[in-house]
């Protein structure tokens, strides 16, 4: 049943299974039936967990756990019960990944990968102990990118196609195993993609996305074989975007949607997928910006909203629908929509509300969505021009983020995202007020961030730059004019070198126009033709684009320093 997703009847047969081996009497209970009950809990627990169940599942995999462990220990090797317990051990990392404690799931991954391992690399193994290897292996690889160990996160995902490989050798005898492989090729993509190997991911993910397609061809609506084409392509539509191939983003990205929406038709109580579908419609956000399609990227995000309405409740879910709320708000501000900004504040807060209520209390995500209540609002307050408010709120929040104390990589990862997020926004705002000591210090603790990874994608050059440009013209407004001209050389240099490559990248072509700003305002260069050449790029934005609040703020800039030349 698992290909064709019906997970309502795989959780169904798991709990009637659980159900008959608890009513056995004692006189009829041996090792095989506990052993027996304990996989019918693996798999219940498997199921809870992709229904967004996270806490019955956690129970039901840690009493399965619990059970195997202790046979384990008692002297039973066999092969049965150590594909149980890897597979169970795998579906508590893959719980505790849920509830963002990838640190932890990686502990429990690794021992998931000790216990299946002796089996699936002697002489001769069984399928099904190299398919539970491959199992884990691709939940290892998985984590392992989540933790920052991308080389080996790479490693471990090769490794898992390569056991999945020697199964028929692609032959599509074994379309389970085939979609397995296009699955943990989907992962070792999003690890080359983060380690900057653009050109890897794009070949890698080819090889996977034709085999998921011969999988479909076989047999259209495998689960598996289409959770791996939306898993593959997905971050491929990032990457394209980000290297501004932006129609080909676009093209991906109806895969995407089409893959994910064609999903959740066939197996609508799975919330991780539903997930995946509020992921790829923020994605396809990013594309749309980028292009200055900006009524087609409202469009997407509401679209992205209404699935709350089809979509099972689960906090995964809830906080992708929260982003894209918030980024709703930020667009409709930046457009001048002021309702329409409020409503979707009013749909964050509510989306927010509600993880509060659902998030263990203590826990690293509870703390993290107090002052997320109210990070959008920061950002919505700037884009509208009201500075002294985003200050007046960045005040009350950044305590609270700066006071988050993460445990792994990816909720440190999480605090930077939003550290930068809160004081860019104080920066700008306090720039914009020309109180420029305060915007310096704040847009110091933006560059900081990144001190601690140092960026290795083309999006994460970009972010850079674009905050050292927005230093650059703080430090000169402090007349700090070496600083400045050395803080406004390094992104300028960038976008002068990504723009022959820029082919549909209209957000680009403004990061240029800002990077010649910043440059003219700081003394770097001749500021008469960089300002005009600046002025020519704004002109020629797509005129969505070109009307935003914040594209009409630098080219006022441009034309104030235009005004002081010409005196």
């Amino acid at each position: 049943l698992a290909p064709v997703g019906r997970l309502d009847i795989v959780g169904a047969l798991a709990k009637r299974a659980l159900d008959y081996y608890n009513a056995l009497p004692p006189q009829l209970r041996s090792t095989q039936s506990e052993r027996n009950r304990a996989l019918a809990l693996v798999r219940y627990g498997a199921v809870l967990r992709t229904q967004g169940k996270v806490e019955d599942g956690a129970k039901a995999i840690s009493e399965a756990i619990a059970v195997l462990s202790k046979m384990r220990e008692q002297g039973d090797l066999s092969e049965t019960t150590a594909i149980g317990l890897a597979l169970g051990l795998s579906t508590q990392a893959r719980l505790a990944s849920s509830s963002n404690l990838d640190g932890r799931a990686l502990e429990f991954s690794t021992r998931a990968v000790a216990t299946i391992k002796p089996l699936a690399t002697a002489p001769n193994p069984s399928v099904a102990a190299r398919r539970a290897y491959a199992e884990v292996l691709n939940m290892q690889g998985f984590l392992q990118g989540r933790n920052n160990q991308g080389e080996a996160a790479i490693a471990t995902l090769e490794e898992a196609r390569k056991t999945l490989a020697s199964i028929d050798q692609l032959r599509m005898t074994d379309l389970s195993a085939a979609a397995a492989y296009a699955e943990a090729t989907s992962w070792q993509v999003q690890s080359l993609i983060n380690l900057g190997r653009g050109d890897e991911a794009q070949r890698i993910g080819k090889e996977g996305l034709a085999v998921a397609e011969q999988v479909l061809e076989k047999r259209p609506g495998h689960m598996q074989a289409l959770r791996a084409q939306g898993l593959i392509t997905s971050p491929l539509v990032s990457l394209l975007t980000e290297e501004m191939h932006l129609a080909e983003a676009l093209t991906m990205s109806d895969v995407t949607l089409r893959t994910w929406q064609e999903f959740v038709r066939m197996d609508p109580g799975n919330s991780i997928s539903w997930s995946n579908l509020g992921v790829a419609r923020a994605n396809r956000n990013d594309t749309l910006q980028a292009m200055g399609r900006m009524t087609e990227a409202v469009a997407n995000l509401r679209a992205g909203l209404s699935v709350d309405a089809s979509a099972p409740p689960s906090t995964m879910m809830r906080w992708n629908l929260s982003g894209i709320a918030g980024r709703l708000g930020m667009l409709e501000a930046d457009r001048g929509n002021h309702k329409e900004a409020e409503d979707a504040l009013a749909a964050n807060r509510k989306l927010m509300d509600w993880l509060l209520d659902n998030t263990p209390k203590g826990s690293f995500m509870h703390t993290v969505h107090v002052p997320e209540n109210n990070l959008w609002r920061i950002g919505v307050a700037m884009q509208s021009g009201d500075y002294r408010r985003a200050l007046e709120l960045g005040a009350t929040v950044a305590p609270a983020v700066d006071r988050l104390q993460p445990e792994d990589e990816e909720q440190r990862r999480w605090k930077d995202v939003f550290t930068r997020s809160i004081y860019r926004n104080m920066a700008i705002s306090a720039y914009m007020l020309q109180d420029y000591a305060t915007a310096e210090k704040h847009q110091a603790k933006t560059l900081e961030t990144r001190k601690r990874v140092p960026p290795r994608t083309l999006g994460d050059k970009r972010e850079q730059a674009y905050d050292q440009m927005w230093m650059a013209l703080i430090l000169a407004r402090l007349d700090r004019k070496s600083e400045a001209q050395q803080m406004a050389g390094t992104p300028l240099k960038l976008q002068r070198e990504l723009s022959p490559r820029n082919r549909d990248d209209h957000s680009q072509r403004l990061d240029l126009a800002l990077a010649l700003y910043a440059a003219a305002v700081a003394g770097l260069g001749e500021p008469g033709p960089q300002l005009a050449e600046a002025a020519s790029l704004i002109d020629r934005l797509p005129p969505e684009m070109r009307q935003l609040r914040s594209t009409t703020l630098v080219r006022n800039g441009i034309a104030d320093e235009q005004k002081i030349l010409r005196k």
